[in-house]
């Protein structure tokens, strides 16, 4: 098979780093670059460029890790609505 050809790794790298902070009872935050289109963030929760959004499962629903974006449901102002997150569209995070 040709390499250009290849699925890219890092929605695969995501997945496996996501479960194995929830297995070490870690908690992942994504960094988002909210500068970056296709991002659906909670804009006023922004700062320089970035927020930083926690996905464990107790704090998002519908957690969906796909190969081309990060998709969940979270609450911010009382609402609850969908956040996207393309591909690149940051760095993973994680804190005790």
């Amino acid at each position: 098979m040709d390499v250009s050809q290849l699925t890219p790794r890092r929605p695969y790298l995501l997945r496996a780093f996501y479960d194995w902070l929830l297995d070490n009872q870690l908690t992942p935050h994504l960094v988002v670059d909210v500068t970056l289109p296709g991002v659906l963030v909670p804009m006023e929760y922004a700062r320089d460029g970035q927020i930083v959004l926690n996905i464990a499962p107790r704090a998002v629903g519908n957690l969906e890790l796909a190969n081309d974006e990060v998709r969940f449901n979270a609450r911010f102002g009382g609402g609850t609505t969908q956040r996207v997150c393309p591909a690149g569209c940051g760095t993973r995070h994680l804190r005790p």
